[in-house]
Order: structure tokens, then C-alpha cells, then sequence
């Protein structure tokens, strides 16, 4: 049969409607997509500079760790959408604090067995833990002290202890191991080179000591070198506050590693390469600055032939809980172990805290 003219412009005018409207159907989605896709990246480009930013517009860039999925099953990819869909992302819940500091964990853990892997992300690891540091120290606000002039203590669980306990029951029960220890051949003696963010002196000096007094003191001051000569410690073993002066009386504020190096080796980090002991040694994620003579009086932190309680704590009863649990992190991260003894003195401890 042969189509007359009428019908056939007819049809003709029919698939002009249709195609008309599929075009503009198509830039609805397209304009929809573009625009969520856009916050998405933006948010991980801010977060994660050369993981899904710069223009690649590929969130799924970024490396395996940061697309997993947290103890609850949410996705990092999870959390990104819903910072994304906020007007700012200054603030984040404790739901995504924690997702993206397990994301952190996995990065630092993978870092810690692999070189390569640890030059490929360090700049990501180090600003997902300045974020992380921020986000905690706002979440942790009010929960360390009831006094309104006291220090508050910011933790890497926001306050929530009964997460440092889940991640405690994750350790390996182990027997420790101190036999041959020896600090300056298998830790190093020195602190590594590092950078103070904004500056940028023509001869860098700082170290990761200087990192650590940056972050941890107020009202620091940098020489031309780019190293902390002087800022005031609200001392979190103590409670007392340290004013801080860089030469004759630098041994005022040390820098202390959460968990010693001695216990590290003891409990797993014997079997790690040099590099691998040297990394661990200057993680700031690690170390705390501190009192020097609290520093002193608690050495290796650890008592080895305790039967009960092996673990030091601080003096001040308002860190002992941010303290336990940076230590039940530093193991996680690292695959450190712990003994049944010190298994035990933490989870009570933590359940204290709890119950507060």
C-alpha cells in the first residue's frame, strides 16, 4: 500500500514531536547527571588532589582503599555523595568521619607494606588526616572534660569508645617479644625531613619533630628554616600548660610515640623492614607532642613482665580515654598485636569511659 501525502506528513510531523522531545529529555539527564557528577568530583578533588580531581572528573580514580566499604558497608563513594549534596562540607557527621578514617587506615596499612604504594599516596594520606584531625577535634569538643577552661583532647573516634573496642577485639593476641630491640639500628635515630604547610623556605630544616609541635602547640612560630622555635603545649599527659622555646630548654616538650618503639618491635614489628620501622617512627599519626618529663618518667610505655595492667597512663584522667584508643588505632593501622594482659586494661578502661 501507498502512503498518500497527508499521512505522510503526518508521520513526518509525528517524528519530529518525538524526536524533539528525546533531545530534550536527554539534556535534562544529561544536565542532572553533569551536575551531580560535578559535586562529587569537586568534593573528591578537594579531599583527595590527583584522585578524582584535576580535571580527570573520575572519582573512581582513586585508590582501592577509598572505595571500599566501612565496618557498617557504606562506601567512601557513599559518603562523597552526601557531603556532595550539602551546601558546605565543613562539618561531617561521625558516621562519615569514621568511614573515611577507615578508608585512612586501609591507605596506611596498605603504605606500611608497600613503598611504592606509600610515595603513590602520601600527599592523599596526609590531607585525609589534616581533614580528619579537624573534623575529630570538632567532634570530640566537650567530651574530654566538663570544665569550660580545660583542654580538650580530640581522638580518632570522635569520642566514641565502643568503636576503639570493636577495632580492639580486631588485634591479634600475641606474647610479647622485646628481645633485640635496638632503637638508633632498627627504628633510626633521627627524625625524617618534612614540610610545614604555608611554608616554603628556600632551605628547609623542619623535621617531623617540628610537624608535631606545629600541630600540637598554639601560637607556634617558625624561624626562616621552617622550624617550630617556640608555641605553648596544653600538655595532654600532664594537663599543665608548657610555654615553648626552641634551644637550652627544647627537652621541655618531647615528642612521644603513642606506642613505643620498643613495644611496637615487640609485638610484631620485629618481622618489618628497616624502612618500613623508620616510616612508623615518624608517622604523626603516632606521635604526640608532650611534657618532657612525663615523656621521661614513662619510657617504653609498657611493662613486660606485668601480669595485670601493663599500659602506662597519663596523670591526666582527661586524656586516658583519647589515649587507650589512639593506641588501639596505631595498632590497626599498623597490624601491631597486643597482649591479653593489655587486652584487658584497655577494654576496661574504654568501658569506663563509656560509662563515664
Amino acid at each position: 500500500m501507498v502512503a498518500s501525502n497527508g499521512s505522510k506528513g503526518g508521520l513526518k510531523g509525528l517524528a519530529a514531536t518525538v524526536g524533539t522531545l528525546f533531545v530534550v529529555v536527554c539534556c535534562v539527564i544529561v544536565f542532572v547527571v553533569s551536575g551531580m557528577w560535578s559535586g562529587v568530583s569537586d568534593l573528591a578533588n578537594r579531599i583527595a588532589p590527583g584522585y578524582g580531581g584535576n580535571g580527570t572528573t573520575d572519582v573512581n580514580a582513586v585508590p582501592d582503599a577509598m572505595r571500599g566499604t566501612d565496618a557498617t558497608g557504606r562506601s567512601l563513594r557513599s559518603v562523597l555523595d552526601e557531603l556532595a549534596s550539602t551546601p558546605t562540607t565543613g562539618s561531617m557527621t561521625p558516621q562519615q568521619t569514621e568511614s573515611l578514617r577507615q578508608a585512612l587506615d586501609k591507605l596506611d596499612s596498605q603504605a606500611a607494606g608497600d613503598p611504592a604504594e606509600a610515595t603513590k599516596t602520601e600527599s592523599l594520606r596526609q590531607r585525609l588526616r589534616s581533614i580528619l584531625d579537624q573534623q575529630q577535634a570538632k567532634q570530640s569538643v566537650g567530651k574530654a572534660d566538663t570544665a569550660d577552661d580545660a583542654p580538650k583532647y580530640a581522638d580518632v573516634y570522635g569520642g566514641d569508645w565502643s568503636l576503639a573496642i570493636a577495632d580492639l577485639d580486631s588485634l591479634k593476641i600475641m606474647k610479647a617479644k622485646p628481645q633485640g630491640y635496638d632503637r638508633d639500628k632498627r627504628f633510626l635515630s633521627s627524625w625524617g625531613d618534612a614540610e610545614i604547610e604555608g611554608c616554603d623556605a628556600k632551605q628547609n630544616k623542619a623535621t617531623t619533630r617540628d610537624l608535631v609541635l606545629r600541630r600540637d602547640l598554639k601560637d607556634t612560630k617558625l624561624d626562616k628554616y621552617c622550624r617550630v622555635v617556640s608555641g605553648k603545649l596544653d600538655d595532654p599527659y600532664t594537663g599543665r600548660t608548657i610555654d615553648f622555646t626552641r634551644g637550652k630548654h627544647s627537652a621541655d616538650v618531647q615528642i612521644d610515640h603513642r606506642v613505643s618503639l620498643v613495644e611496637a618491635w615487640a609485638l610484631g614489628a620485629d618481622e618489618w623492614t628497616d624502612e618500613q620501622r623508620n616510616r612508623f617512627a615518624n608517622d604523626p599519626a603516632e606521635l604526640v607532642a608532650s611534657d618532657g618529663t612525663a615523656n621521661m618518667e614513662k619510657s617504653g610505655g609498657f611493662d613486660f613482665d606485668a601480669k595485670s595492667d601493663p599500659v602506662w597512663l597519663p596523670s591526666n584522667k582527661a586524656y586516658v580515654c583519647p589515649y587507650l584508643a589512639s593506641r588501639v588505632s596505631v595498632k590497626k593501622t599498623y597490624g601491631l598485636g597486643v597482649t591479653e594482659a593489655e587486652k584487658a586494661q584497655t577494654e576496661r578502661e574504654l568501658q569506663s569511659c563509656i560509662a563515664g
